[in-house]
């Protein structure tokens, strides 16, 4: 019987929810309005493998933007793969996988990101795990700070446009944090989600929060469900404000960068409830493109990539202000893996670890080059953006 990846049509909806209910244990049906809108507004986001007639396996690839290394690029966020019972272990996903990959790369998309339910799973078609900061919860004391700041005001969703300005100067420090809004934004509805009731918002001096409160057992719960500000008075006051809670909330729930301050006094607190986040170079010459190096140099580099063939290739690199990388037959100073030239880009892997561990296989000092492109930006997404 034939099989065929392509755009799924709304015909073929009921057979995506027929799946759904077994893998994601989701009851929604069809006929459910709110259900319904959901699914059409990311139908066009949305691709299935088929053999025949039958939806055997399907995915989610959203167009997003993200920030890396400070400038704004485009991304493919990968989500809701699934696959019925009787299609699994058959290929199928692969299959989606590589189509999936393969569109990207002729949309000149540099970078694919995704949350897997198996980090393993993906890292045999070339995705890298990076890091996303540390869930905490905290001993409200722990983050008090005296009377909550001046000029706090609570806002809803009319202040988005403010709060996506905070958020927006914020998120540009780090690589992988998503640039709210853009063609995926109907399927998304950003802010909108974010704001809904239960949660309460509040912004500050250049800050803001997205608050929820909880209890169990008599003990009330802060959950912090997003944060952002530009300024250290906008910092100081997003703490000042969070830790005036206590005296009310027993906990405070929060997901802390890995360059936060606060992270290195409040580490053994951590949850591990983070979900993984995992980063697949889709393009490498076009996504190196949209780094710029603060030391001139020149190097060949050979990358292995089994799954996406047309990066496995050795290249010519120039890094300076603009970086370039043309095809070469040269002898290669430095061999890696598309993982791990992922990982050293993002900032997730320093080149000396990757030296220590055998990652890499050559000349260190062209490791060291890669790794610093990342400059001071470290891998974080909002758990807000969870996809």
């Amino acid at each position: 019987m034939s099989d065929a990846v392509r755009p799924l049509r709304e015909r073929e909806l009921e057979q995506l929810l027929a799946i759904r209910q077994i893998a994601f244990l989701d009851r929604a049906t069809v006929d459910d309005p709110e259900t319904r809108a959901r699914h059409l507004a990311r139908l066009p986001y949305t691709w299935g493998h088929f053999v025949g007639e039958a939806l055997a396996s399907a995915a989610v690839m959203y167009p997003f933007e993200a920030f890396v290394a400070g400038a704004r690029v485009p991304v493919g966020g990968l989500a809701a793969v699934l696959s019925a019972p009787e299609h699994r272990r058959r290929g199928g996903v692969r299959k989606l996988l590589a189509r999936l990959l393969a569109e990207l790369q002729r949309a000149g998309v540099g970078w694919c990101l995704e949350y897997p339910f198996d980090s393993r799973f993906y890292a045999r078609y070339g995705f890298a795990s990076v890091p996303s900061g540390a869930a905490l919860k905290v001993p409200s004391e722990r983050l008090y700070r005296g009377a909550a700041p001046a000029g706090a005001r609570r806002v809803g969703a009319e202040a988005a446009p403010q709060l996506a300005e905070i958020y927006a100067a914020w998120a540009a420090s780090y690589t992988f944090a998503l640039v709210r809004g853009g063609r995926a934004e109907a399927a998304r509805a950003s802010w909108p989600r974010l704001l809904e009731a239960p949660r309460f918002s509040y912004l500050l001096e250049d800050a803001y929060c997205v608050l929820e409160l909880t209890e169990a057992e008599g003990e009330q719960t802060l959950t912090v469900h997003d944060y952002a500000y530009r300024s250290p008075a906008g910092y100081d006051a997003l703490w000042r404000f969070i830790g005036s809670f206590h005296g009310q909330v027993r906990w405070v729930r929060v997901q802390l960068a890995d360059d936060d301050p606060l992270l290195l006094e409040l580490q053994p607190y951590g949850t591990g409830a983070l979900p993984p986040l995992q980063a697949r170079l889709v393009d490498v010459p076009r996504a190196l493109a949209a780094f710029s190096s603060p030391h001139s140099t020149r190097f060949v580099l050979r990358v292995e990539d089994a799954f996406c063939p047309w990066n496995a290739r050795t290249f010519g690199v120039e890094l300076g202000p603009e970086v370039a990388l043309t095809p070469t037959a040269a002898l290669p100073d430095l061999t890696l893996d598309v993982a791990t030239l992922a990982q050293l880009v993002s900032g997730a892997l320093s080149a000396s670890a990757a030296a220590r561990t055998g990652a890499v296989r050559g000349d260190l000092r062209a490791a060291r080059a890669l790794a610093a492109l990342a400059g001071e930006h470290r891998p974080f997404m909002p758990v807000a953006d969870f996809f």
